[in-house]
């Protein structure tokens, strides 16, 4: 008996460590802001920039009880951690997560009626994969694929594909021309 309490204790003390730990390393806060049509609860960083920030990219701070964000800067605390929109009748409505103010991982926004809206991924605060959109049926609408921040063009062939592709387009058109002089020689003769 004594060892199942030494085991469950030995797990809750490794836990707390870790969140600590976590909380401690980041020094992170959770803050409420409160619009007329939506309540948003995020998390931010205590200290200010200690990280490195790149111009091209956007960052989301807090500060004045507002967020705000700036490509390449920021203006007040750095979100850092869980990221939720509720609504006036508290329904999600977006939910994500940030590092250093930038967006990372799996972003998720809902319609009204409960159904996702939206399915987006991040990597270091660009799109990252597969970026689903739905309809208010819940059906996917359109999916489009982002590597680094860059829409993947999925007509971008290989070089042979392409290779190819044009000879059979002037094989095409080589054709079409010679079948034009058939009919015009044809109807010249009487």
């Amino acid at each position: 008996m004594k060892k199942i309490y030494l085991a469950l204790l030995c797990i809750v003390y490794v836990n707390v460590l870790f969140a600590q730990d976590y909380d401690s390393k980041y020094n992170t806060r959770t803050v409420l802001i409160s619009a007329p049509d939506s309540i948003i609860k995020a998390k931010i960083r205590n200290t200010k920039t200690d990280f490195k920030i790149y111009d091209e990219l956007k960052y989301y701070w807090f500060a004045n009880d507002k967020i705000g964000y700036n490509r390449g800067g920021v203006n007040g605390n750095a979100l850092h951690g869980t990221y939720t929109v509720y609504d006036a009748e508290n329904r999600l409505m977006t939910q994500g997560e940030f590092r250093n103010g930038l967006k990372f991982g799996k972003w998720k926004t809902w319609y009204k009626n409960g159904e996702l809206k939206s399915v987006e991924n991040y990597k270091e605060g660009l799109k990252q994969d597969i970026q689903r959109y739905y309809n208010t049926n819940g059906e996917i609408e359109k999916e489009v694929e982002y590597k680094k921040g860059v829409k993947v063009d999925k007509n971008n062939d290989s070089f042979l594909k392409k290779l190819f592709k044009n000879k059979e387009q002037e094989k095409a058109v080589d054709d079409s021309t010679k079948t034009n002089k058939e009919v015009v020689k044809k109807n010249d003769n009487p």
